[in-house]
């Protein structure tokens, strides 16, 4: 039966129209076609070849690559150096100032100053300040403040100083390594008395230097007053050269108290210490009459994995001594000759005097027939020993 009319303002549908929507409800719809294309080919480069790849120049960094290059800073100082005396060192220079930069000379100047040209290393320190793309440099100034200073031109130094930095702590500091190269300790003070009058204080890498030219010419009041000095700073900041090699200082020049407070500072800052400071510490405390202590460092040595060599072995050998312990001065002995480490003819001559002393006479002699194998002189050993050979 068909639905005819309107119903009100409505749209009767027809059952045609129902069977048609019914069907529609009953069919599953289809499933969304995914896009499965493949991918657009790889498109080759025209610019260069597909088998050889080449590499890419880049012609900025040829002229900083050549600035910093050692070999050619260095081979510039050689050609300068074999210039006529009448020629001045820009006829080298000129060639090449544009494969220069701010701070490149001051490798061709170093190396004029370690070939003894310090008249050269202020010609080219000239023709530097000619070029505005080089100058100014405070870098190039401090290395040839340096060689001048070296090279017995002090006077032109302080002019260079005055005229061009005269706060920069670098140049003086640069003033006082001259002096330090040249072993004139007095000198390098009063440029460093010159530093701090302007207030300025120098570092401490130049104050370890200084103490050890100090030590090497035995001005003891003077590397005093230097260790006390670098014990002032809030905090210290060494390396391990520099503390070992003060280490070894303030113990040649029986400092022990400075050698305790490096060793423990090293320490706390949490550095590990090497064997060249446990020997020192040991060989200190022994000077300070305190073997028992110096045998302790020894056992923390052991701990820490290291391997004790010819001066650490010296240094328990003069332990025993001191304590009068045979058996382990033997004991070290052994220990020596199984690392294969040949004992010195001090060391025989100690444990022969203590083998007497301990009423081993045997084993005396038989240290000293170990001395005539091994070819070490005896003429001294019935000095030491109550023995007659």
């Amino acid at each position: 039966m068909e639905m005819q009319g309107k119903l009100g303002t409505q749209e009767v549908w027809t059952a045609e129209e129902w069977e048609i929507v019914k069907a529609l409800l009953r069919t599953r719809p289809k499933p969304f076609p995914l896009d499965v294309r493949p991918l657009p080919p790889r498109v080759q480069s025209t610019y260069r070849p597909i088998s050889v790849p080449t590499r890419r120049l880049r012609l900025t960094n040829r002229k900083n690559s050549s600035a910093k290059d050692k070999h050619f800073l260095t081979s510039l100082a050689v050609q300068i150096a074999s210039l006529p005396p009448q020629t001045n060192a820009s006829h080298i220079l000129v060639g090449h100032k544009h494969q220069l930069i701010r701070g490149s000379l001051s490798a061709t100047i170093r190396e004029l100053g370690h070939l003894g040209l310090a008249c050269r290393a202020l010609e080219t320190f000239q023709w530097q300040q000619q070029c505005r793309h080089l100058w100014p440099d405070e870098r190039t100034l401090c290395a040839t403040i340096e060689v001048l200073t070296a090279g017995g031109k002090e006077g032109i130094a302080w002019k260079l100083l005055y005229s061009h930095a005269p706060s920069s702590l670098l140049a003086f500091e640069a003033l006082c390594k001259g002096h330090i190269a040249n072993g004139l300790l007095y000198r390098a003070l009063y440029a460093k008395q010159k530093a701090e009058n302007s207030g300025m204080i120098i570092g401490q890498g130049l104050y370890s230097e200084l103490v050890l030219l100090a030590a090497r010419l035995n001005k003891v009041k003077e590397m005093k007053l230097l260790v006390e000095e670098l014990g002032s700073f809030g905090e210290l900041q060494l390396g391990l050269e520099h503390c070992t090699s003060i280490m070894a200082a303030c113990r040649k020049s029986h400092m022990h108290d400075a050698v305790l407070s490096l060793f423990e500072w090293w320490k706390q800052a949490g550095f590990l210490p090497n064997v060249v400071m446990y020997q020192i510490v040991m060989t200190s405390l022994l000077d300070m009459g305190k073997p028992r202590e110096a045998l302790a460092i020894y056992w923390e040595m052991g701990k820490r994995g290291f391997a004790p060599h010819l001066p650490v072995y010296t240094a328990l050998i003069d332990i025993c001594v001191e304590l009068k312990d045979v058996h382990r001065a033997l004991r070290m002995l052994s220990h020596m000759k199984e690392s294969n480490i040949t004992p010195t003819g001090n060391i025989y001559k100690k444990l022969i005097k203590l083998c007497n002393q301990d009423g081993r006479f045997g084993k005396a002699k038989e240290l000293a027939e170990a001395m005539r194998k091994e070819g070490l002189p005896i003429h001294d050993v019935e000095a030491h020993t109550d023995l007659c050979f």
